[in-house]
């Protein structure tokens, strides 16, 4: 039988005890690194779902309110290149997968589908989870706005190497969402008033007139030619005021003080008397009309009108005087 002397006894048993320390910090100093790494590879994470919500709510809020590819349909699947398309195309190109779901939620006037969300295959999204509503739009003022938000899935983007102590990813989902107020402000209507040429009293013709080109500010004048004189009645038309966005069954047309509101096929008008006391070579008047639409973007104009006496004479253009 082997005998230390004291001292060498007392050296092995301070070694025995450093190694079972060794043996039993190194595990927590291992598990301590991972876990920096993988909460570290967590935070960049999330700021990359944050930056991906920001830019989708950036896309979303240059687009039209109507068209072929608008806000009404950016974000639904047989939408060519649509919402969540160009969000995992970003995501892919930072390295990781693709988004879980997105949801593109409105609140502007003459847009369809104010939510528009898409799930990946096997991704249900709890519906219950309300978000907080959208700021107030409004829409006469143009302040609409659009929020994008965006789930992506932590396994895949994460390790899930601490699921045995307890930290599991499974499931797990990061969520950003974006606000960002609408930029394509709603086009204000255009009115065009003219005389309808079956509406004209007899004496009367019709030598210039609306409808302006649809590229026009506002309505042309108007100038007519008669052979009476008198008071006489004549009726103008704004059938043909346009919205670029917007139905036009949808204009409410404002004559002169007087509101009318226009129904699908209806013929909105405003009749006037002129006088032409006898003598009298021409008459200038104006009218006024202001056209609302649906979303309550309004444009206001005052048309003049020339009433010359005579045949066919070109009158010269003193509306721009």
């Amino acid at each position: 039988m082997t005998r230390f002397p004291p001292r060498r006894r007392r050296s092995l048993s301070r070694r025995g005890v450093v190694t079972i320390e060794v043996l039993g910090v190194v595990p927590l100093l291992i598990i301590f690194a991972i876990s920096i790494a993988e909460f570290s590879m967590a935070m960049r994470l999330n700021h990359k779902v944050s930056f991906s919500s920001r830019y989708g709510a950036k896309l979303a809020s240059e687009l039209p309110r109507s068209g072929n590819i608008s806000l009404g349909n950016y974000n639904i699947p047989d939408t060519p290149d649509n919402l969540k398309l160009r969000i995992d195309a970003w995501l892919t190109a930072s390295g990781l997968t693709p988004s879980a779901a997105v949801l593109l939620e409105h609140n502007a006037c003459g847009a369809a589908n104010p939510r528009q969300l898409q799930t990946a295959d096997g991704i249900a999204i709890d519906d219950a989870e309300l978000l907080p509503a959208l700021p107030e739009a409004s829409p006469a003022q143009n302040a609409c706005y659009v929020r994008v938000t965006v789930w992506l899935p932590v396994l895949g983007n994460v390790p899930n190497a601490l699921k045995t102590f307890g930290l599991d990813w499974t499931g797990a989902l990061l969520r950003h969402s974006t606000v960002f107020r609408l930029e394509s402000d709603n086009t204000p209507p255009v009115a065009v008033i003219d005389v309808p040429a079956a509406s004209l009293p007899a004496g009367y013709r019709l030598l210039t007139s609306g409808p302006s080109s649809p590229s026009a500010d506002g309505p042309a004048p108007i100038r007519l030619s008669t052979t009476r004189a008198g008071k006489t009645t004549l009726t103008f038309s704004g059938r043909g005021s346009r919205d670029a966005e917007s139905s036009r069954g949808a204009l409410q047309y404002r004559w002169n003080g007087t509101a009318r509101a226009a129904g699908v096929n209806d013929r909105p008008e405003y009749r006037t008397q002129i006088h032409m006391p006898p003598g009298t070579e021409i008459q200038r008047f104006q009218v006024s009309l202001a056209v609302t639409d649906e979303c309550g973007c309004s444009s206001q104009f005052e048309v003049p009108v020339e009433v010359t006496r005579g045949d066919l004479v070109p009158v010269p253009d003193t509306s721009r005087n």
